[in-house]
């Protein structure tokens, strides 16, 4: 037969190795890894929004025929002026010029047209600086250039169903 006492001290210990496992602190939960901070992401623009890194720019938006052309945004190195033509070169109808932009950002202008835009047609602003210091747009002002080394210029597309108008205050 077995002896009484050593299993009365059988169970006695492994209720004692028992209990002692349910009452004994938990041992503290590994920290977490860290995490790389995200990559800085560049936002999303809206639809007459852009950023500048740096140089020259002009930002405008496809527009509803009318008497002027709504600028966004134009930046520039040194006083220049904006210039509307029918095409891409300086020999293209000239339909409007702004007043000298200083030297740093202008936004939310316009230029006045000699003619009213019409629909369907595609329209150019072309970036000048005041190569005489004049304060006078002339045949001797030379084009600004972007951040590749070419003539600065931005096309608008005239069209009924652009989702915003020229603004009516000219430059």
């Amino acid at each position: 037969m077995r002896n009484p006492s050593f299993a009365r001290l059988s169970l006695l210990a492994v209720l004692l190795l028992v209990g002692a496992g349910c009452f004994q602190k938990p041992a503290p939960a590994p920290a977490p890894a860290p995490t790389p901070a995200p990559a800085p992401q560049a936002q999303q623009p809206g639809p007459s929004t852009a950023t500048r890194i740096a140089g020259n720019a002009i930002i405008v938006g496809d527009q509803k025929p009318g008497s002027s052309i709504m600028v966004t945004l134009a930046a520039n190195d040194k006083p220049a002026f904006l210039v509307v033509r029918e095409g891409k070169t300086a020999a293209s109808t000239k339909l409007g010029v702004s007043d000298l932009l200083p030297a740093g950002e202008s936004s939310a202008f316009s230029i006045a047209l000699s003619r009213n835009s019409k629909d369907g047609e595609t329209l150019y602003v072309a970036s000048y600086a005041d190569s005489n210091g004049n304060a006078k747009f002339d045949a001797t002002d030379a084009p600004l250039k972007d951040s590749m080394g070419n003539d600065l210029w931005a096309s608008v597309i005239i069209s009924v169903n652009a989702s915003e108008g020229p603004n009516p205050a000219t430059l």
